[in-house]
């Protein structure tokens, strides 16, 4: 704009902007709109170096090898929702890939729904090919995705500022992976695989409002990435997007002598929306082409919720207690905790800061922290709303995104608040402060990293129990298929795998169906377990030459007294007290039986304990024998024998 043109509103703002570049305190960028430099940072974006970022990146990644190593002996076996993760991304390069994500708490049973996309199990297979195609290879694949998500997150950072940001970007970081913890950051689950994409995906959508417009393909593949994984994600990266493309395309709209702006929107929109359709092309696929339609079913699902949801209240104070900054450093995550809201003022503390921190964002016409002000907002409002339309059984593990919006929050009310000390001290100040607080981030980062490491060594997976039960009947059920010993036709058999017991039967027959498809037999489940397993890997029983049944509790009796299955291996992982204690079962179910309660007693007898627990008809003493029986381990067996049918 000429300088003749310009108000005489406009000059002196200008004037001050371009005085204050020369202070040590971060200041706006420049009045056309352009992305924001950090001056007065010596070490500004275009010399934070790659060497620096890789730093950052491995002193991160420490604690996830770390725990890698902790989780590789004994031999970790995938159970239940991770054989079904391991299955399907096994199936990327065959005839059958994917084209929807894991089973999830999705529709009735009879018409269960699954999470949207594959896009994970894409991203998993390459590192799970190159390390050898075992459980834990899934693992480090997970892992290899979380360190991935983690150098993003330095990278966008290098982009918006200097390296305080970025410093200030990795401490954060440390902070998150200490929250989440080496259990979790290992086990290549789908409500997990998301939670450092997630907060890479935040910090996309702040550079696309800052005008750094080829960051909307990075946007797109983050945010598809997450939404695709895990269903709450869905409606956040909805929101944002929305919110980050009305802002954009409204900013061009109104400064049409921003010299190629509207021309770099058209050509990084495009490329951004045949990033977009690439990464939905499967789940597209499966809609309108295939037999699936399972963007129908999770339509009719979310129209249609078969519980009442938690409500927009009790979302927005569990969020305030998420945003409680000693939760967020100290309590660390429980994924399969019920969602609980503690005390909400140090959470309305932290939002009061948030709203000084807009304030003086505002004050200072900081647009760029402005931009990052908008994120946290949206965010926050999405999340609310996202909490409050919460029903089932409201699992932590469905809430685990809080805490990348956490960390978000703290970052953007941080900088506000350090630019208005900033203001507030005399010259002379400002540079020590700025050191004391480079020092201040750089301790949050080793500290918090080298406890997240020091916890790391003592990682487990994360069912030891039930993963040892499945290691001492795999090897007997391999060697006795492959010696000819049992029916069936040794490795030429086609075996049908199914299970009868309690509810951890069906993660060991999952595990089961993975291990000896693992080592080459060709085994399936029953047509009815299709969505769990995918189709083809189902036999129709016609067709299969033996059944390998696999029995927990009180099934395993039951099948050694069918003379037709011979019994190839057996496992009782329980002490002299607890297996006293076992009687404990039939005489509970006994006693329902003479109240008149049979379908409970039913129920217990198979073995489905918490339908019974959770039944309110359920005596105070039955309920608390059935309590103890539940924390009894089963007994596991493993039979071959003719198809039952």
């Amino acid at each position: 704009m000429p300088p003749e043109t310009r108000s005489r509103r406009t000059t002196p703002r200008l004037a001050l902007r371009r005085r204050d570049a020369t202070r040590d305190v971060v200041t706006p960028g420049d009045g056309d709109g352009r992305p924001a430099r950090v001056p007065g940072d010596r070490t500004s974006a275009s010399r934070w170096g790659p060497l620096g970022a890789l730093l950052l990146v491995a002193v991160l990644a420490v604690p996830l090898v770390v725990a890698l190593g902790a989780i590789r002996e004994p031999t970790p076996h995938s159970l239940g929702d991770i054989a079904q993760a391991e299955m399907r991304v096994r199936d990327v390069p065959s005839r059958h890939p994917p084209l929807i994500g894991l089973p999830g708490r999705i529709g009735p049973p009879e018409d269960q729904g699954s999470h949207p996309g594959p896009l994970s199990s894409y991203a998993l297979w390459p590192s799970y090919r190159l390390l050898g195609e075992t459980t834990w290879a899934l693992d480090a694949a997970g892992v290899v995705l979380h360190v991935a998500a983690i150098g993003m997150a330095l990278w966008l950072a290098a982009r918006r500022g200097g390296g305080r940001l970025v410093l200030a970007v990795a401490a954060l970081l440390g902070v998150l992976t200490a929250a989440y913890g080496g259990g979790l950051l290992t086990e290549p689950w789908n409500p997990y695989l998301p939670v450092l994409w997630w907060f890479a995906f935040l910090l996309a959508a702040w550079s696309v409002l800052c005008d750094d417009l080829p960051m909307l393909p990075v946007a797109a593949v983050t945010g598809s990435f997450c939404a695709q994984t895990h269903l709450p994600y869905a409606g956040l990266v909805a929101a944002t997007s929305a919110v980050v493309v009305l802002v954009t395309v409204a900013a061009v709209v109104r400064r049409p002598r921003w010299a190629g702006a509207r021309h770099d929107l058209l050509r990084w929109g495009i490329v951004a929306v045949l990033v977009a359709l690439v990464a939905w092309l499967p789940p597209l696929l499966d809609q309108f082409v295939g037999s699936g339609g399972n963007l129908s079913t999770i339509a009719d699902f979310l129209r249609n919720p078969p519980d009442e949801a938690l409500g927009l209240r009790l979302g927005v104070e569990v969020l305030l207690d998420r945003l409680n900054p000693w939760t967020f450093l100290t309590r660390g995550v429980e994924p399969r905790d019920i969602i609980t809201s503690g005390t909400v003022l140090p959470g309305l503390a932290v939002l009061a800061a948030w709203g000084l921190g807009v304030l003086t964002a505002w004050r200072l016409r900081h647009r760029t922290l402005l931009r990052l002000h908008l994120v946290v907002g949206t965010a926050l409002v999405a999340g609310a709303v996202s909490i409050g339309r919460i029903f089932g059984f409201p699992a932590t593990y469905l809430v685990l995104w809080l805490w990348g919006i956490t960390a978000l929050t703290l970052l953007a009310t941080g900088w506000s608040l350090a630019l208005l000390a900033g203001r507030l001290l005399p010259p002379p100040a400002r540079r020590p402060a700025a050191a004391v607080g480079t020092v201040a981030l750089l301790a949050v980062l080793v500290g918090f990293a080298g406890a997240s490491t020091v916890d790391a060594t003592h990682t487990d997976v994360a069912h030891p129990d039930l993963d040892r039960t499945f290691d001492a009947v795999i090897g007997p059920t391999v060697r006795h298929l492959e010696d000819g010993s049992v029916p069936g036709g040794g490795r030429q058999g086609r075996y049908l795998v199914r299970w009868e017991g309690d509810v951890n039967g069906l993660s060991l027959a999952d595990a089961l169906l993975v291990e000896l498809e693992r080592d080459g037999f060709n085994v399936g489940a029953a047509p009815d377990n299709g969505v769990r397993v995918r189709a083809h890997r189902t036999i129709d029983p016609a067709d299969a030459t033996a059944e390998v049944q696999l029995a927990t509790g009180l099934a395993v009796a039951r099948w050694q007294a069918r003379p037709a299955f011979r019994q190839v291996a057996y496992d009782d992982p329980r002490t002299p007290a607890q297996r006293r204690d076992a009687g404990l079962q039939e005489r509970t179910v006994a006693h329902l039986r003479a109240t008149g309660l049979d379908d409970l007693a039913d129920a217990v007898a198979a073995d489905d304990l918490v339908t019974a627990l959770a039944d309110e008809r359920l005596a105070v003493g039955d309920r608390r024998a059935l309590t103890r029986v539940a924390a009894i381990p089963r007994p596991v067996a493993i039979f071959v024998g003719p198809v039952a049918g």
